[in-house]
């Protein structure tokens, strides 16, 4: 199975509110450039979530205050439990991966390092390093990993964005000056 062929099987067995949906899928639609001329194209529909990133968020407002840093993880919490509860992880999670509808409601994006909870020897130990280091727990490098533990590693520093307005650390490692304060 592709890569998107997973994310879009993981895709379709997700509907949350706050995660974005996938509307359809076309195998042979037809898209028109500006010129008029037209060609076939697998195309992917989406939930249109016109807030934008959580990221440009932040850099534009600054940090949140305490209700609205809750209400926003609130949020997020509730997209990852329903995902855990589902039986798959994100283990990407990150400010970009994370929209804000036009009515700012939360919206987990970006499923292509989604898996099943089990991992593929239905272990629930997984073993591939994907992510993005400032939002990686300590342990993905190390290959033995539970992919729900990361991804609530990944929201608590998500969290603490919010609140602060900068990034807890630049990676979760022992040599990382600001992790050691932390742990």
């Amino acid at each position: 199975m592709s890569t998107l062929e997973h994310e879009l099987k993981i895709m379709k067995a997700l509907q949350h509110e706050n995660l974005v949906k996938l509307s359809d899928v076309r195998d042979n639609a037809t898209y028109k450039r500006k010129d008029e001329t037209t060609y076939k194209c697998f195309a992917i529909i989406l939930e249109y979530v016109g807030g934008g990133e959580l990221f440009d968020f932040v850099a534009e407002t600054g940090k949140f205050s305490e209700k609205v840093a809750r209400t926003y993880f609130h949020q997020l919490m509730n997209g990852l439990y329903y995902m855990h509860c589902r039986g798959y992880v994100h283990r990407d999670i990150k400010p970009e991966n994370i929209l804000l509808s036009r009515d700012f409601t939360l919206k987990l994006a970006d499923f292509g390092f989604a898996c099943h909870i089990k991992g593929r020897d239905g272990t629930g130990i997984l073993h591939t390093k994907l992510g993005t280091e400032g939002y990686m727990a300590p342990e993905i490098p190390t290959k033995n990993y539970k992919g729900a533990k990361t991804d609530i590693f990944a929201a608590g520093v998500i969290l603490f964005i919010m609140f602060a307005g900068n990034p807890p650390f630049e990676k979760a490692t022992p040599t990382d000056p600001y992790y050691k304060l932390i742990k």
